[in-house]
């Protein structure tokens, strides 16, 4: 496998409560493009294809970069159609394949890697104590701890232990810098913000985070560049359906669903109507008129963890002079739900969901 690669996952569906046990691995040995597309708003997509394939969206004014990585192919199943195309258009994968099913004994095995590879790191000192990290800071236990609490440092596992890594203490980086920016990342797991903190990027012109703090520069850049990256492991929808909240069944089907990547501790109304602005995640594409009653559910998916978690319901009544909405925050006394009054022109579900949430962001 290359020692830097970005791994694609390949799902029967966009849903990922329903994706399959990973069980089918290739790492293919040509670099694959990869296009950087933003969008007005801020937001980006990376759109990934090999060399030999045809573009499906070929390079236009709206692509602001493009280079080449290393990729590995994830799939929920063993030959994986999709995976078996892309293989057939990657030359030097004919010649050269490099293939593995990832069954249970293959993930424990992958996982037990991983152990290995942390126990040769906390031998060479790249990985530490939490006593050990203290002493080399030259700060107490109660700052350590503040640290720890903001996220600024954050412990990853080592059989069960919590050990942190040494770069947190390293004398010869900007720490002010390197905490800001681990806290961005916090959304994300500790060995995925550890690998970005680490690890070559393709989108930072082919260097490590970690050069990109002393510049000042290059720390905006990348300062944005996190936050982008950390907001994709966490997602907020907002689904609307007719009726009443108590009229939603788990088989009901919402009328207008809109989903957008953000980072979880942004205020939840903030969140939820970045869902409604930002495009691309929405279905159907059109949003329908809105029914005289509806209600919006506000949930959040975690990136790693199955379900939703249930942040919100807004119960909306429309009449000739406006709307009247109840707000029900998830595990709020019933002295915390809201009931008020407020104009909207809007026609859709959307609009008139639109106008709600930025009355409620005020």
């Amino acid at each position: 496998m290359p020692s830097h690669a970005t791994v694609l996952f390949l799902s029967p569906g966009q849903n990922l409560e329903l994706a399959d046990e990973v069980s089918d691995g290739v790492a293919l040995a040509a670099a694959w493009i990869c296009e950087l597309f933003r969008c007005d708003d801020g937001s980006a997509s990376h759109i990934y294809y090999s060399t030999t394939a045809k573009a499906k969206l070929a390079f236009s004014e709206w692509t602001e970069l493009w280079w080449s990585e290393r990729v590995v192919l994830l799939s929920t199943k063993l030959q994986h159609e999709e995976v078996l195309t892309l293989i057939s258009d990657d030359e030097s994968m004919r010649k050269a394949p490099f293939r593995a099913a990832l069954g249970e004994s293959g993930m424990h095995a992958a996982q037990e890697q991983t152990m290995r590879l942390r126990r040769q790191m906390r031998a060479c000192g790249l990985l530490l104590s939490r006593e050990e990290l203290r002493v080399k800071l030259g700060v107490s236990n109660k700052r350590l701890e503040r640290l720890i609490e903001e996220a600024s440092i954050f412990p990853i596992d080592l059989d069960g232990q919590d050990v942190y890594p040494s770069i947190f203490c390293d004398g010869r980086l900007n720490l002010v810098r390197l905490y800001r920016i681990a806290c961005i990342l916090a959304p994300a797991y500790p060995e995925a913000r550890l690998d970005f903190l680490t690890s070559m990027c393709g989108a930072l012109g082919g260097r490590v985070p970690l050069e990109l703090l002393a510049d000042d520069g290059d720390y905006r850049a990348l300062r944005r560049f996190a936050q982008d990256w950390a907001s994709e492991y966490s997602r907020t929808s907002v689904s609307f359906y007719a009726g009443s909240y108590e009229d939603v069944l788990p088989s009901s089907i919402p009328l207008f669903i809109s989903i957008a990547e953000v980072d979880p501790r942004n205020q939840i109304w903030k969140r939820a109507l970045a869902a409604l602005t930002c495009p691309g995640h929405q279905k159907p594409y059109t949003a329908p008129q809105a029914p005289a009653a509806f209600v919006a559910i506000i949930e959040r998916q975690t990136f790693g963890k199955s379900g939703s978690e249930l942040e919100a319901v807004v119960q909306c009544q429309l009449s000739e002079v406006g709307v009247r909405i109840h707000v029900d925050r998830a595990g709020a006394q019933a002295s915390d739900t809201l009931t008020l009054e407020l104009q909207s022109t809007g026609k859709t579900v959307s609009d008139v969901g639109k106008d709600v949430l930025m009355a409620l962001t005020r």
